[in-house]
Parts: structure tokens; C-alpha cells; sequence
């Protein structure tokens, strides 16, 4: 789902070794059949595949993290100083940046896709749906808090489900989107999080549509303690 996924360039990696390798192959194994420049041969291929190996994941992983992050790659890609309440004293609020991906398609008048994702997903997961989407539709991907390039603030490792809704709710408005119609999209644990965010705050928000992709109880946590164990402050 992220753009390249891992998968891909994993693919990549491998289709590159392998070609490698039977180039590598092709290299006489001696000239004269002398033991020295049979295992010298040897040592040479070993060397050859491990350093194209490792320079075809050091580059995969460079693009990954470095060039498709860049903003001059992806223009859309800002964050925002938005004012999130304290789970336990709401009176409260703490000023944490979202990183964001608002996409304008010059179709106003349209509702506003918003794309919620799962469980330590960023934004990256939609690009090439939020691609395809841009061409008729304004649409809005955002990190949660603590997730990728949005702050985290230990205030908030108590945050339950309706808090993240919360958090979605205050991006908007801080976005200034409140008389926007709106289409929330929910894959996974971001499912949880936009059937409450409608339930909690559809009177403040223009709802048009919910649409959930494969998505997870909003109590699932509450019915499996041990779940959250395992679980970073800044996974979900």
C-alpha cells in the first residue's frame, strides 16, 4: 500500500541479484586451472554479489526514506501546529504539529475525501489511491500524532479511540475544512476511527459518506488488553 512498498523493493533487490549473480556466473572459473586463481575466482564472486547485494538495498533504501519523502517530490506534504486536548484534562490542550497531504483538484463543490489510516501506517499507504482520487476530488491524508514526521507528547499515551477521533476533528478545523462535505475513509484501525469520528462529530462536520476498508472494532483494544502491551505509544 505505501508507494514503493517494501515489497516492491524487496522485488526490485532481487530481480538485481539475481541478474547480477548469473552475470557473475559467466566469469572462468581459471584460465589454466591453477588452485591460487580458482580460489581467487571464488573470493571474486563472493565479493562481487555481496557488494551488489548490499549497494542494491543501501540504494532501495535510500529512495525510500530519502528521495520519495523529499517535498520537492511531493509539494502537498506540510505540517500544521494544531491544538489537540489532554486525554486526562481535556480544559487542557497541547500544540503538536500533524504532518499532512491536502490535495486541491479544483473540484470544490465535491465532498472532501478524508483517508484515516490503520494501526502505524503514515500517509504514504494512500499515495497511489490518493493519486487517482486527486484527479476529480479535494482529498486530505494525515499522520496521527507520533506516527512518521507528526509530534508525539507523552500527555497523550493514554489516548483512546474517541481521542483520535478528537484528534482528526481538530486538524480540520484547524485546516478551516468545517463546511466541507465530507467522505471519511477508514482501512483497519483508521476504519475504528472514522465510525467514531462521525458518530462523536458529525454535528459539527457536513458527512456525506463513511466508507470502511476491512476495519477493527473501536472497543477491540478494551476486549484485549494484552493488545496493548505490545504496542509503542507512538504505533497506533
Amino acid at each position: 500500500n505505501s508507494s514503493p512498498s517494501i515489497f516492491q523493493l524487496l522485488e526490485s533487490s532481487i530481480d538485481v541479484m539475481n541478474t547480477i549473480k548469473e552475470l557473475v556466473s559467466r566469469i572462468p572459473v581459471s584460465l589454466d586451472n591453477s588452485g591460487i586463481q580458482r580460489i581467487f575466482s571464488t573470493y571474486s564472486r563472493t565479493a562481487v554479489f555481496g557488494a551488489a547485494t548490499a549497494a542494491s538495498i543501501v540504494l532501495g533504501s535510500l529512495y525510500h526514506n530519502v528521495v520519495s519523502r523529499r517535498k520537492w517530490f511531493r509539494p502537498t506534504f506540510k505540517r500544521l501546529l494544531v491544538e489537540i486536548p489532554v486525554p486526562e484534562d481535556p480544559t487542557k490542550t497541547i500544540g503538536l504539529h500533524l504532518h499532512y497531504d491536502l490535495r486541491e483538484s479544483g473540484h470544490s463543490a465535491k465532498p472532501l475525501i478524508i483517508l484515516v489510516s490503520g494501526t502505524g501506517w503514515s500517509l504514504d499507504c494512500w499515495r497511489f489511491i490518493q493519486d487517482e482520487l486527486s484527479t476529480e476530488f479535494d482529498t486530505l491524508s494525515y499522520d496521527r500524532m507520533g506516527i512518521s514526521h507528526s509530534d508525539f507528547a507523552s500527555n497523550f499515551a493514554g489516548r483512546t479511540v474517541e481521542h483520535y477521533a478528537l484528534e482528526l476533528s481538530c486538524l480540520l478545523k484547524a485546516l478551516k475544512l468545517e463546511k466541507r462535505q465530507l467522505v471519511v475513509v477508514g482501512h483497519s484501525f483508521g476504519a475504528a476511527i472514522a465510525r467514531l469520528f462521525v458518530a462523536l462529530h458529525s454535528s459539527e462536520f457536513e458527512i456525506n459518506r463513511l466508507v470502511l476498508v476491512d476495519g477493527v472494532c473501536e472497543d477491540m483494544f478494551q476486549q484485549n488488553p494484552d493488545l496493548t502491551v505490545h504496542m509503542s505509544p507512538r504505533v497506533a
